[in-house]
């Protein structure tokens, strides 16, 4: 058989089928010498077929050490091949040249196809890796807002709403300031059904708060006092019924300002913890105190000072003490006979001051944190006299720092105000560890005056307010937490205390 085809010379036709099998089997060297190790099918070659010379394969030195005998004489083209020696035919076709671009060329699209799926599977990795954490913050977000919305939360602290000055009527800021109050006690935990009490229900509420025969019966039997208030009580820091006071538990003042402002607020149902103030003592502070004592509703004084604790809902969270002080004896312009006080209404406060300490150390050895009441402040930004600041500081300064007391609530000045001060060894009364007391003045529960311009702004004020509103406080099991309140309901400023047991 015999063809001119530009590919292929077989010169012998009787030895074709040998022949043939000659081809196949330099075809494999072919492209062993060209992929080396590649296929295994050419681990069968010798291993020297690499080292020809020109790269030619030399057929009969490394089919010495075969068996098969094959013809060794082919011509390309029919033409022989340099110096004698035959080259191998296939070794210049054509179509052998085109299969190895074509091999290459797969070999590099393979690579190409390799290196872009490592890459979308490095990208698919980090995206999920990046979608992980994405999801991670949001179930952390999401249980951050339901541990903060949790409706049990209320149960693990305990609420106050604290106000002074106040007792006008109705005038000025205290309808405002009685509704925010309402509004903050129904927080957390409070009834959403909410709704105010009428007028008509009001005047009920006042004219058996007014009688006083067993009021507080009457009152926790009304389906009117169904409902859940979120504050543990409303603490008024004194000038509770202005001008003067009251000179007997009979008088109506209870009423129009008291009853009929605050008790029309389901939420203000709840014990009122009651100290004195300036205005107060122009008449008789024990007529209060007495119609704490007749059943009143509410209205809860146990003396001029007094000291009781609260427990918080959880046992293991401990106990605070609070310490309400009768201020109006320690400063010493009342006790000028010019000043407009009922003089027979004040005592030496010596008495009040020593069982004072003993309470502070008792609460220590107690491991109780004390929180304490007054109606003067001992530090505020005022244009009222100052030698007032300064007989509280002489009276009760030193001690509230002895004793680590992390708050001090007055009112007194109509304004709502912070002022932080810090203890160390290096200041006037000195503290051996750093501590700190943060001074409290509510007293915008009726009319305020404004703060003075002209008065030297104080470093440690942390805030200030002349407006109508009041101080919410809530203590947790790590921190009592202070929020100051507007008339109109806005929280205007908030700090914390880290609690310390």
């Amino acid at each position: 058989l015999s063809s001119s085809s530009t590919f292929l010379t077989i010169p012998n036709s009787q030895f074709w089928p040998s022949s043939f099998l000659s081809f196949y089997f330099n075809t494999f060297i072919h492209f062993q010498h060209q992929y080396p190790k590649k296929h295994p099918c050419f681990s069968m070659l010798p291993p020297n077929h690499h080292n020809h010379p020109n790269n030619h394969y030399n057929n009969t030195a490394d089919l010495t050490s075969t068996s098969t005998s094959l013809p060794s004489t082919y011509h390309h083209n029919g033409a022989g091949g340099s110096n004698g020696q035959n080259a191998p035919f296939f070794e210049t076709l054509p179509l052998m040249s085109t299969n190895n671009k074509s091999s290459s060329h797969r070999a590099a699209k393979a690579k190409s196809i390799r290196n872009l799926t490592m890459n979308l599977v490095f990208l698919l990795f980090a995206f999920l890796i990046f979608m992980s954490v994405v999801v991670l913050l949001i179930i952390l977000l999401i249980w951050q807002q339901m541990k903060d919305n949790d409706p049990q939360k209320h149960l693990l602290s305990r609420k106050f709403a604290i106000v002074g000055d106040w007792g006008r009527h109705g005038l000025y800021y205290q309808n405002d300031v009685a509704q925010q109050m309402a509004e903050f006690c129904r927080g957390e935990g409070g009834n959403d059904q909410f709704e105010e009490w009428d007028q008509e229900s009001a005047k009920a509420a006042a004219t058996l708060h007014s009688v006083r025969s067993n009021t507080r019966d009457a009152l926790r039997a009304s389906p009117k006092r169904d409902f859940h208030s979120s504050c543990y009580e409303v603490v008024s820091v004194g000038d509770n019924l202005y001008e003067t006071g009251v000179s007997s538990p009979d008088s109506n003042e209870f009423d129009l300002s008291f009853g009929l402002i605050y008790l029309k607020h389901e939420q203000l149902n709840i014990d009122w913890r009651i100290m004195f103030g300036n205005h107060d003592y122009k008449k008789s502070p024990h007529a209060q105190i007495d119609y704490a004592n007749r059943d009143s509703t509410h209205w809860v004084s146990e003396g001029l000072y007094s000291a009781y604790d609260v427990k918080m809902p959880k046992e293991s969270d401990g106990q605070f003490r609070f310490i309400t002080l009768d201020t109006v004896p320690m400063i010493q312009n009342y006790w000028k006979l010019n000043a407009s006080i009922n003089h027979t209404a004040l005592y030496d406060p010596s008495d009040q001051l020593e069982w004072f300490e003993e309470e502070l150390d008792k609460a220590q050895r107690e491991g109780k944190q004390a929180i304490v009441y007054g109606h003067h402040p001992v530090y505020c930004v005022s244009d009222k006299d100052p030698s007032e600041t300064q007989n509280m500081q002489e009276a009760i300064e030193r001690l509230l720092v002895k004793y680590k007391v992390p708050a001090y609530i007055s009112g007194h000045e109509h304004v709502l105000e912070h002022i932080q001060i810090l203890y160390n060894s290096t200041t006037e009364i000195v503290s051996e560890e750093a501590h700190v007391v943060n001074y409290i003045v509510s007293g915008a529960g009726s009319r305020t005056r404004p703060i003075p311009i002209l008065h030297p702004i104080r470093k440690d004020m942390r805030f200030g307010f002349s407006e109508g509103g009041f101080v919410g406080m809530t203590l947790e099991p790590t921190r009592i937490l202070f929020q100051f309140i507007s008339h109109s309901g806005d929280y205007l400023y908030e700090f914390d205390e880290e609690r310390k047991r």
